[in-house]
């Protein structure tokens, strides 16, 4: 099974959508982040995730995270 075929064709990017195949190339690994604003355990996670992504990342794109809002609309 495709990464299109889990997320559909598009991804955002910030504010900007983008192709998943695009989004996702080169990573060796992806990550799917399920979360919310509202969630505590969710904010203090985001942050421990950030530096995780950041340090993996320093020295070519290894990983990848697919963040899935369950914030509601």
């Amino acid at each position: 099974m495709s990464f299109e075929e889990i997320f559909g064709p598009n991804l955002l990017h910030g504010k900007t959508e983008v192709t998943t195949t695009a989004s996702l190339a080169g990573a060796k690994f992806t990550g799917i982040y399920f979360g919310a604003h509202w969630a505590p355990p969710c904010r203090l996670f985001t942050k421990t995730l950030a530096e995780f992504y950041a340090n993996s990342n320093k020295d070519g794109r290894v990983f990848e995270v697919v963040f899935v809002s369950v914030d509601g609309n």
